[in-house]
């Protein structure tokens, strides 16, 4: 199932947020979160909109609601798609994923420059520093977070396969994964990792919004109070 979440208490770190894309389209759905530059939360959202609060179909007081948040910090954002071609994986349409995002998060008061943007895709035309491997996709993540700051906003769109892997540690007894160009060689993206890398290193007060278009999304971050 789709899973959306904010920082709980407990995380000193950025507001964490799942959204899918049959989220998107469909419209807000996580209960008093304000719209800022950046988020794709529904179609026709602008920023300083509220979402509509319901629970179980009852709306919720306005007390209940968080208040607005101002992102006035710089924006950057991570997109990656892998097609996996010549693979008995071979997807068809997650590049062209990518290159439809690109205009969007322009919409929405994000740069295209590679100063703040970085896309990682396999197409074969694609430089090889920007090829989504392992190794790549781990460099490009410490980029996205590196010099992050109060009020800033960041967005990571992933397109591609996930996975999911047997952990006994792991309290469902699996990790969900993603899937660089090269898994079968290098191996996956473990959902751990992409806490510790794209989450905990995030300061109070910055948001990143993911949205990841692959199986076992929704416990993709590993985010604890899911």
């Amino acid at each position: 199932p789709a899973a959306q979440a904010f920082a709980a208490p407990v995380m000193p770190a950025a507001e964490a947020r799942i959204v899918q894309p049959a989220q998107a389209a469909a419209g807000p759905l996580m209960p008093g979160v304000p719209v800022a530059q950046g988020m794709v939360v529904g179609l026709g959202a602008k920023p300083g909109d509220m979402v509509e609060p319901q629970v179980a179909g009852t709306p919720v007081t306005q007390a209940a609601m968080q208040p607005r948040v101002e992102l006035p910090g710089k924006r950057k954002s991570l997109l990656i798609g892998i097609n996996y071609f010549g693979t008995n994986s071979q997807l068809n349409g997650c590049i062209a994923d990518v290159k439809r995002m690109r205009p969007v998060l322009e919409q929405h008061g994000f740069p295209s420059d590679k100063k703040h943007q970085m896309v990682l895709l396999d197409d074969p035309s694609w430089d090889a520093m920007r090829r989504p491997t392992l190794q790549n996709m781990r460099k490009a993540i410490r980029w996205l977070t590196c010099d992050a700051k109060t009020g800033d906003a960041l967005f990571f769109h992933y397109s591609g396969h996930g996975g999911r892997e047997v952990d006994a540690n792991a309290q469902s007894g699996y990790v969900e994964t993603l899937c660089p160009e090269d898994y079968n060689s290098a191996g996956m993206l473990l959902d751990t990792e992409l806490f510790e890398t794209l989450v905990r290193p995030l300061p109070s007060g910055c948001r990143l919004t993911c949205l990841m278009d692959c199986c076992h999304s929704g416990g993709g971050l590993n985010l604890p109070y899911l």
